[in-house]
């Protein structure tokens, strides 16, 4: 029986799929650095755990009275606070892993001058008499705490034009009876400057003995005598060496002076000379 030429050619036709559509240009240019950023900020920052205790597969086993008997443990875990955005957790992770940029650190400190009528902030400068006395590896040890210090001036610099805007504006919306100023926000602004100011003396004490270490004993008492203001060993430095070279030298004198009168009691003249016998001669 022979097949219609219409029934095959039906059977001789496959059917038509569908293609898919190119991609636009815009989706397949896309910047791939871009997509793996933005893939990035969306997973969670790593954080290290390394204690056993805090492991999913610890199960605590004991009482409540049973824990109070044994005791507290010798280091207490440390309760963290509350996480922040991860787009800033990760930006903030690559600078403690890297470091900033060296222009845009540059850039940020000269931005954040310090208050004129605090300028503490900023790192004591080294007076002259003490970089006489230091030698290249003492001078390079404290440049580079000097430049730690020069960011911390930075930050302290910018906490406290926060606070300022902050009391101005509350002034603000006092005046509009508006909301009233936020204490909260100022209140974490000053503890975080009253913990960088006493980070700064910190490293301001720990550039005076390292310089101090390296100077007779003599000196090293007067620096350690000297405070430090705009300079690291006080402005008043200068005048207290050279005090003590006058002190030194008057003692000096005292001394030597001293020595000669006790010389001059205990000296005894020399016996005199018996007078020469004449002998006659036998003829």
């Amino acid at each position: 029986m022979e097949k219609s030429p219409e029934s095959a050619n039906t059977h001789s036709e496959s059917p038509q799929k569908d293609t898919p559509a190119p991609e636009s240009s815009s989706a397949a240019t896309e910047n791939p650095k871009t997509s793996v950023e933005k893939a990035d900020e969306t997973q969670p920052v790593p954080t290290q755990n390394s204690d056993p205790d805090k492991s999913d597969s610890v199960v605590e086993d004991l009482d409540v009275e049973i824990l109070e008997l044994i005791g507290k443990r010798v280091t207490e875990d440390r309760v963290l606070g509350p996480a922040i955005p991860n787009s800033i957790a990760i930006r903030l992770t690559d600078i403690l892993k890297n470091g900033l940029p060296k222009e845009e650190r540059e850039k940020l400190i000269k931005a954040h001058a310090p208050p004129k009528n605090c300028s503490l902030i900023d790192p004591p400068r080294l007076n002259d008499v003490a970089k006489a006395l230091m030698n290249d590896v003492a001078l390079k040890r404290d440049e580079r705490i000097v430049e730690k210090q020069k960011k911390i001036s930075s930050c302290l610099a910018l906490i406290c034009h926060c606070i300022c805007r902050i009391i101005d504006k509350g002034k603000e919306n006092k005046e509009n009876q508006s909301s009233i100023t936020d204490y909260d926000f100022i209140k974490s602004l000053s503890e975080q400057a009253r913990l960088l100011a006493d980070l700064q003396r910190d490293e301001t004490l720990t550039r005076r003995s390292l310089i101090a270490a390296i100077v007779d004993s003599s000196q090293k008492e007067i620096l350690e005598s000297s405070p430090a203001d705009e300079w690291l060993f006080g402005a008043q430095l200068n005048e207290k060496l050279k005090e003590a070279k006058l002190i030194e030298k008057s003692s000096q004198n005292l001394k030597g002076k001293s020595s000669n009168t006790m010389k001059s009691k205990n000296f005894k003249a020399p016996p005199r000379r018996q007078p020469l016998r004449q002998v006659n001669q036998g003829g």
